[in-house]
């Protein structure tokens, strides 16, 4: 099986590239994103099944790369579909489809998700997810799990905005797992909301953190940074989960959280 990842180099590929590579009964192609089509080295290989993980971060200079990224790999996927329609393409969606008008990036999403129902000759799995959590975290992306893990190597104060969130981190294999029965189905034209077990609240990370880890934190009154997919204080799948793919994930947040982070803060204990 030849399997193309777009977007080798990001968070969520090298989490599907750890453990792909775990397998020998597959062949996996990387790119990044000045290598896309290059020479028609695409076109090359007779791919089985392509993930796109491309993304452009969470604060970009320019918000139009929401659109002008996107749109580019996402084209090119799907050109190569139309050309070998046996393919499968499994796309990276967000649960901020829910609220497009929020920010450019749910609106980016959703027409996304849009145009691939419209292609319903073809194999396209959408995949919504929420938040994600892996020992490949970027450290310099603005995140709060990233400012977590930061203040704890450092040993610095964290400062967190007052109010709790609840979110849904996916650990890695499971959403490996989840893959590879979409892989399994192969014909399927579909959208699915990841899942973990169960979610987490802000309080209960920070909670483990400060009695595990010591992390100390203040709550101040005012956010320090705004997501650029916009404010949520509930974000976690309630709709459309892949339990028909015979799905079941083995990780709660919190769990993901743990066992991940030891990666990340080098305990002895891996």
């Amino acid at each position: 099986m030849n399997i193309g990842i777009f977007g080798a180099t990001s968070h969520i590929a090298q989490g599907l590239i750890h453990n792909f590579s775990k397998n020998d009964d597959q062949t996996l192609y990387y790119f990044e994103r000045s290598s896309y089509g290059k020479n028609g080295w695409l076109y090359k290989v007779d791919f089985d099944v392509i993930i796109n993980c491309v993304g452009v971060g969470t604060n970009p200079k320019d918000h139009t790369d929401y659109f002008t990224v996107t749109e580019k790999y996402d084209n090119l996927a799907i050109d190569y579909l139309l050309k070998h329609p046996k393919t499968l393409y499994i796309s990276f969606s967000s649960g901020v489809v829910h609220r497009p008008l929020e920010s450019d990036y749910g609106t980016v999403r959703l027409y996304t998700e849009a145009k691939h129902r419209a292609f319903k000759d073809l194999n396209i799995v959408d995949l919504r997810l929420y938040s994600y959590f892996s020992r490949f975290l970027n450290m310099d992306d603005d995140y709060f799990m990233v400012d977590v893990i930061k203040a704890v190597i450092d040993k610095k104060l964290l400062e967190t905005s007052i109010g709790n969130f609840v979110r849904d981190f996916i650990h890695p294999n499971d959403l490996f797992s989840l893959i590879k029965k979409i892989i399994k189905r192969r014909k399927i034209n579909q959208v699915f909301e990841v899942c973990s077990r169960a979610p987490v609240t802000k309080q209960q990370i920070l909670d483990y953190f400060s009695s595990e880890h010591g992390l100390k934190y203040k709550v101040t009154k005012f956010r320090h940074w705004v997501s650029a997919t916009g404010t949520k204080d509930c974000y976690f799948p309630d709709t459309l989960r892949p339990e028909v793919l015979g799905y079941e994930p083995k990780y709660t947040s919190l769990q993901t959280i743990k066992e991940e982070a030891k990666w990340l803060l080098k305990k002895d204990e891996i």
